[in-house]
């Protein structure tokens, strides 16, 4: 090994020369490229520790920040469901106790006639570039629409029906106004930004739609029972008939428990001189992340 002497005059040789070693160092240091590379190593560490030292550090705080982000979002978002009215209400008590006797449910849940799957997280996934980016999903102009003929339909007429789209109708027969699944509202969502409806030439006349009879709701799904609906709605209605299990979301939203008849599949109920029978579909219900197949439905 050099002497302390020999490795001071070569680094002087380094220092006070072109930046290059000595001819004689150079030699030495030639015939062992692990010397030189080392070498080369240990001045890029020494020139660049402390930016290094600085980027661990920021990243250290990022990540730490980072984590505080996906922490507090997720309390949030937790938060939100529970106290949002829109999501509605799980059947609790009296009413869970209720449900518990039904035929259909078993497992803490209802269960279809037939064996059905929900689908897996990875086959929804495969579903959203198409639901996201696929083409010539919406219409490229406002939706033709006459509502409000109804009010000079003939009074002999048997039945008059008034479509304010998907499964929302208006049914107007043996004396009484009918409202089926009355998602009225622009977003079929719990939030602003979810599925909206689209774009009609005349709006739906939502303040015109009054003296009804009955509202029929299929199942909960944010498409067939919208809370902003119901809720402009509820006191222009005379009874309300669910699937077993929604009239939870309906009293949380204000409607009288007098006012709901909940009906498992194939019961009945008098409405005048119509009887309106629950029959079974091959579907599922629930409105929030853990409350998937609570409520019995949708009913035909």
């Amino acid at each position: 090994a050099p002497s302390t002497r020999s490795c001071t005059k070569h680094l002087d040789g380094f220092q006070k020369g072109t930046g290059a070693f000595s001819s004689r160092h150079r030699a030495k240091v030639g015939k062992s490229p692990y010397r030189r590379n080392g070498y080369t190593v240990f001045l890029l560490l020494t020139f660049f520790a402390p930016a290094t030292q600085t980027f661990m550090k920021i990243l250290k705080k990022m990540g730490w920040i980072l984590l505080i982000i996906v922490v507090l979002l997720v309390v949030g978002i937790a938060i939100f469901i529970q106290t949002a009215p829109q999501f509605g209400q799980s059947p609790e008590g009296e009413d869970l106790e209720r449900i518990s006797q039904s035929p259909n449910y078993g497992d803490g849940e209802f269960l279809n006639l037939t064996e059905t799957k929900m689908g897996s997280f990875k086959e929804m996934m495969g579903t959203m570039p198409n639901f996201l980016f696929g083409k010539n999903q919406n219409p490229k102009n406002p939706i033709p629409t006459r509502f409000g003929e109804g009010e000079s339909a003939p009074v002999d007429s048997a039945c008059y029906v008034t479509w304010y789209g998907h499964s929302a109708f208006l049914i107007e027969m043996d004396g009484q106004r009918i409202l089926i699944d009355p998602m009225l509202g622009k977003v079929a969502a719990p939030v602003f930004f979810g599925t909206k409806r689209w774009l009609y030439q005349q709006p739906i006349p939502l303040e015109k739609i009054t003296s009804i009879d009955a509202v029929i709701l299929s199942h909960d799904h944010y498409d067939h029972l919208d809370y902003p609906s119901i809720k402009t709605l509820k006191d222009r209605v005379g009874h309300f008939y669910t699937a077993l299990g929604v009239g939870s979301h309906l009293k949380r939203w204000g409607v009288a428990q007098e006012k709901i008849t909940e009906l498992d599949w194939w019961e009945s109920a008098p409405l005048g001189t119509i009887s309106l029978k629950a029959t079974p579909a091959r579907h599922f219900s629930g409105r929030g992340i853990g409350d998937q197949k609570k409520h019995n439905g949708p009913v035909g």
